[in-house]
């Protein structure tokens, strides 16, 4: 794997957020990323910065209280940085001093680990970092933390990184505090990717950088039509051809792909990649407006009508059978991701959507291998005995969130025995907390596995009876609803343990 080592005795671009402390005057390390450049590279949008050292800061934040500074410069590498680059280093005149205990701080990864930035959905690590068309080998320095940052800090380091990154730092807290090293893809500086329109196949550009035209190995990952999955021998690029053609044995939906070099390492990663056939276009052209008046003739409200058109760019060829099937499959696909799943509420079809419903919430619970978080306000021991004593893992800790106030004191009691008698046969490990207050904070059912968190729409004992759904919580957004319940759990004022 590529890191940063490689470059030690370069120039490199240091981008850092430091604080400066009103007590000693001392600048101290809050946040940093230290990235080998080649000349061809964009910058961030907001952010351009040609050379030269580059400081910038809130101006009217209060100058006897600590200061935060969004400071750039482009020191030489040098293999000490490696072994502390949270501080003890200089910036012009200045000496910057760590920030917290960095007694039994250490790399996080062994080796740097890939980061495929010309992909669209992006982790948290990506969204720091510049866009690229390829992929970065990245680490992370991380010393222990003293305490939480005050919200002044905050609220500087929010308003200078959105100002000179085009992003809001404070959105992802847990690297604050940490140095980030950056080196990117040093063979080319992207792949195109296009599909052959008359055989199986794909045409890969590569945009070599300048002195490199090696040849690469390609591993194909093919997704068919009927969701089986091929993986043909891997493929290599002609040697120092900028344009490569890869016959595939399969009609597929999509395909991932792995990049590796000529000695045989992983260099860059696709995955997902589809191409498009066809484009639904809506067009849509305003025609009039709709003045309302009142009784004086003046206008209240002005409402706005369009006339619309639709058409198609691209292959007709699905028939009528794949038209009606489409949709199905669709469903059926989102359904067994879990992203989505929608309960009818058929009168008819109760039974079904039962078994629907248990095998579908059993299926997400079964995805915990540490922790698991059932919150329903309405949880009760048949809850318990349908859905937590099925499941696989006997070491996942269990944890159900309920309601004082929503059940009656003999339901709870059933609950605790219900509850403390699978611990004693050593059947689940589950703990049960109940909510506090007439009108609790908690209201509508969450699942937690791990850190993955679906929303339900209706409690547990009712589920499939009625028309509902379970929605998926966005990658993203998973940690503040856990951040949430997890504070309810741990709060005595809170909720209470029943067993």
């Amino acid at each position: 794997m590529y890191t940063i080592s490689d470059y030690i005795g370069k120039k490199v671009r240091r981008i850092s957020f430091l604080v400066k402390r009103a007590d000693d005057g001392k600048y101290h390390h809050l946040f940093s990323i230290v990235e080998y450049l080649y000349p061809e590279m964009q910058d961030y949008e907001a952010f351009r910065v040609q050379k030269g050292e580059y400081i910038d800061f809130i101006k009217d934040a209060d100058g006897d209280k600590d200061k935060v500074f969004f400071v750039v410069d482009f020191p030489v590498l040098a293999e000490d940085y490696l072994k502390n680059p949270v501080g003890n280093y200089t910036i012009g005149n200045d000496t910057v001093y760590p920030e917290g205990n960095v007694a039994n701080a250490s790399w996080r990864y062994d080796k740097p680990v890939i980061v495929p930035l010309h992909k669209d959905e992006k982790g948290s690590l990506a969204y720091l970092l510049p866009k690229r068309n390829t992929a970065a080998y990245v680490n992370v320095y991380q010393p222990e933390k003293t305490s939480a940052f005050e919200s002044r800090i905050l609220e500087q380091v929010k308003k200078l990184s959105e100002r000179n990154l085009d992003r809001d730092l404070t959105l992802y807290p847990v690297y604050l505090g940490t140095a980030i090293t950056v080196c990117y893809n040093p063979i080319y500086q992207a792949l195109d990717l296009t599909e052959d329109a008359n055989r199986d196949g794909v045409f890969i550009r590569i945009n070599y950088r300048e002195q490199r035209k090696e040849k690469l190995r390609f591993r194909f990952r093919l997704y068919l039509e009927d969701d089986t999955v091929a993986e043909p021998e891997a493929m290599w690029s002609q040697v120092g051809a900028f344009l490569s053609y890869f016959k595939l044995p399969h009609t597929f939906r999509k395909l991932d792909i792995d990049v590796y070099d000529e000695s045989g390492r992983l260099v860059d990663y696709y995955d997902n990649v589809v191409f498009i056939h066809r484009i639904n276009v809506d067009m849509q052209i305003k025609s009039r407006e709709i003045h309302v008046q009142n009784e004086k003739g003046e206008t209240m409200n002005v409402i706005e009508k369009y006339a619309g058109e639709s058409f198609v760019v691209g292959n007709r060829k699905a028939g009528e059978k794949e038209l009606k099937e489409a949709p199905v499959i669709s469903y059926q696909k989102v359904e067994e991701a879990l992203e989505y799943v929608f309960f009818d509420g058929d009168k008819e079809r109760v039974a079904e959507n039962e078994r629907k419903a248990e095998a579908t919430v059993m299926k997400m619970l079964n995805k915990a291998s540490k922790v698991c978080y059932i919150c329903d306000m309405y949880f009760s021991v048949k809850t318990l005995q349908r859905f937590v004593m099925p499941m696989k893992l006997e070491s996942v800790e269990i944890r159900i969130l309920s309601s004082k106030e929503e059940l009656k004191a003999d339901e709870i009691e059933k609950l605790r025995k219900g509850c403390k008698e699978l611990r004693d046969k050593n059947i689940s490990n589950v703990r049960c907390r109940l909510m506090r207050g007439e009108k609790a904070a908690l209201h509508d059912r969450y699942i937690v596995a791990d850190g993955m968190v679906w929303l339900v729409g209706c409690s547990l004992d009712e589920i499939g009876k009625r028309a509902t759904n379970i929605a998926r919580v966005p990658k993203d957004y998973c940690q503040k609803v856990l951040d949430r319940i997890e504070e309810w759990w741990n709060s005595d004022d809170l909720t209470e343990e029943i067993v």
